[in-house]
């Protein structure tokens, strides 16, 4: 592992400015933290471009809106879930 690219606190940043920064400061299997993810788009955009993902949220149905996210992202680009997902850390009550 290289680089860790650590994005943190509440973001709305576009998949497009995810994508430049995380190709920018990182490379394929790369590890990506997000420890505050929200809806997971860090994890969605690390997962098309070929990095393993740590993300974490306080919310307990995080894992469930990333899958949701990711499954709408991967069938909008025609991609095929064919590998395994990165870690999610639930830290909630």
């Amino acid at each position: 592992m290289d680089h860790v690219l650590l994005l943190r606190g509440r973001t709305s940043i576009g998949s497009k400015l995810l994508q430049c920064l995380i190709e920018h400061f990182s490379n394929k299997n790369d590890l990506i933290f997000d420890p505050l993810c929200g809806s997971g788009m860090v994890g969605v955009v690390s997962y098309i471009l070929e990095r393993d993902f740590i993300m974490g949220d306080l919310n307990k149905n995080g894992k469930i809106v990333f899958k949701h996210l990711l499954d709408y992202y991967l069938n909008k680009k025609g991609l095929i879930q064919d590998k395994k997902l990165g870690s999610f850390v639930f830290s909630g009550e």
